[in-house]
């Protein structure tokens, strides 16, 4: 596989088994229709790029304007996932957050109510609906209506009552799910059995490795 770009690859999604997405540093959004063969760079900023205001329950107010991505001239995207062929998103620096529902041919920017500071790393679609999205300063936001709105998330604080960013986050349907990579607990994360309602602080066993021979 020869991906014609310098810049660092931060998130892979394979769609099916010919159609997938890479996303990176300096605004870097490929997408392979062909099983990852050859790989096209997508130029998501602008013009094809319509803002759509969104209601927030991270502020609780209706945002009639979009964050100030537009005039960052490169961005960082961290994360892509799709729930299906059709309905994806990429998140990204300054709390830069993309949807598409046609399979990528046109992206809109949501809006989540986050400052524009804060970073996301990594985004779960469980289905067209239903997302989850983790940044910085522990950050988990929810939306269970496709991106319209979106909720801030309560996690609990760890033993030193700081919060670490947030790096990866999985669901196995809607309601069972986990996020990780708080950079001052290694090691552990937050896991919820209510879809983002309630979260404990996970503490995966450790995991033994033995190398045997024949």
């Amino acid at each position: 596989m020869h991906v014609d770009t310098v810049s660092p690859l931060r998130d892979i999604f394979v769609v099916d088994d010919i159609s997938a997405w890479v996303v990176g540093d300096n605004d870097t959004i490929l997408e392979s229709r062909d099983g990852g063969l050859t790989w096209a760079l997508r130029q998501i900023l602008p013009p094809t790029l319509s803002s759509v205001p969104s209601t927030s329950k991270t502020s609780n107010t209706t945002n009639s304007s979009v964050p100030d991505v537009l005039s960052h001239s490169s961005r960082q995207w961290f994360g892509v996932s799709f729930a299906n062929k059709s309905c994806g998103w990429i998140v990204g620096s300054n709390a830069s957050v993309l949807h598409t529902v046609n399979g990528g041919f046109n992206w809109t920017l949501q809006v989540t109510g986050l400052p524009t500071s804060r970073a996301l790393h990594a985004v779960h679609a469980v289905s067209p609906e239903i997302v989850f999205m983790v940044g910085e300063v522990s950050t988990i936001i929810k939306s269970a209506d496709g991106g319209a709105t979106w909720e801030l998330l309560n996690v609990p604080e760890v033993e030193d009552g700081t919060s670490g960013d947030l790096y990866t986050v999985g669901f196995v349907g809607p309601d069972l799910g986990w996020a990780a990579g708080v950079t001052n607990l290694p090691g552990k994360g937050f896991l919820t059995h209510d879809g983002g309602t309630t979260w404990q602080v996970n503490y995966p066993e450790a995991m033994t490795w033995t190398h045997t021979s024949k």
